[in-house]
């Protein structure tokens, strides 16, 4: 493959108001969704593409500039991150090395730009939560082509008002090895409805967030039968208890921490205090269609590093806590490729 081309897709007039856009990109081409897009000295082939890391982190509130304008009737109460906890979150993406970030918290285009590490192509999916966006990070060097669908501007009536149902927005990253081909694995990112205000208004919210997206996975399902689905990113429910919201997904997708046996206290993604208690939940997970199940080779949390390099415990106060950067522990997802982009080797181990 000799030329890289970036797509992103939005198509107008999905049912519920989707909206989906649809723009091709040359190298070097340029656009205000799209960050570093350019033709990398060198493009894997699929051939040497057996496993693809994909990390999910939610970096709260990464914003390094007031440069954004302030919606009207709004305040900005974001501060700005520190100097030295924007460097150790790009360091921290850099260490991780994946192949695709699935972003949340995102504050704005300018921000983004200063968080990209070298080597990846960015692209700003802005929601319906102004300063809090979700964001992919794809490295340039794969031979894939890609497309966003959104889901900002679907709506949701509670039964007293109509609103919009994905909070910041639900985007589908599509992946393809061949532009005029079906995609071979479809990326959804995803930040629920946070849990402040109201318990039982917020529940309901989500409730109907995963159904709906139910609703959506279960349609491309059906669409691309043979494509590898990945929802993931903060589910604002803690999976390690029982949560009526998430059952919508919990039916239809295979939980990864679940299918790899991750006892529960390695699953803890946040922690909060409130009234000298500590609070340790996961907020944070992949996962997975049926069908790629058992492509999934490993999922973990990835701790955060002391100076020396070693694996930090989880914080016990705020003062711990803010050094990280976020409150979120970032979640790695491996999933074997082969099956997509190289089934003549899946094929010759069925012979053998």
């Amino acid at each position: 493959m000799n030329s890289y081309i970036f797509r992103i897709s939005l198509l107008i007039g999905l049912a519920l108001s989707s909206s989906v856009f649809a723009i091709s990109f040359e190298p070097n081409s340029c656009n205000s969704a799209l960050a570093g897009v350019q033709k990398p000295s060198v493009l894997r082939s699929l051939s040497e593409i057996e496993k693809l890391k994909i990390v999910t982190y939610n970096l709260k509130d990464f914003k390094v500039s007031d440069s954004s304008r302030v919606p009207q009737g709004m305040k900005d109460n974001v501060p700005i991150k520190a100097p030295e906890l924007i460097k150790k979150q790009r360091d921290l993406l850099k260490g991780w090395d994946a192949d695709i970030y699935m972003l949340e918290e995102v504050f704005d285009k300018e921000s983004l730009k200063v968080l990209v590490p070298p080597g990846y192509a960015s692209i700003f999916v802005e929601g319906n939560d102004w300063g809090r966006h979700i964001a992919f990070l794809v490295k340039k060097d794969l031979p894939l082509h890609v497309s966003l669908e959104t889901h900002r501007s679907e709506t949701w009536n509670n039964g007293n008002e109509t609103k919009k149902l994905f909070s910041r927005d639900l985007p589908l990253l599509f992946l393809r090895t061949d532009p005029s081909k079906p995609p071979t694995h479809i990326l959804i990112g995803n930040h629920g409805k946070s849990m402040r205000g109201d318990r039982a208004t917020t529940a309901e919210l989500r409730t109907a967030q995963y159904e709906r997206a139910r609703e959506i996975i279960e349609d491309y399902e059906k669409k691309y039968p043979q494509a590898a689905i990945i929802f993931a990113g903060d589910f604002n429910v803690d999976m390690r208890r029982s949560a009526k919201e998430i059952e919508p997904i919990e039916e239809s997708m295979v939980n990864t921490f679940d299918l790899k046996k991750v006892p529960s206290e390695d699953r803890i993604t946040h922690v909060s205090f409130y009234k000298g208690k500590t609070s340790q939940s996961q907020l944070d997970n992949f996962y997975v269609s049926e069908n790629m199940a058992h492509q999934v080779v490993s999922v973990k949390v990835l701790p955060y590093l002391d100076e020396d390099g070693n694996p930090k415990d989880l914080p016990e106060n705020y003062k711990e806590r803010d050094e990280n950067g976020s409150d979120h522990e970032a979640v790695e997802l491996v999933i074997s490729t082969d099956d997509q982009f190289n089934p003549l080797k899946v094929g010759l181990r069925k012979v053998q």
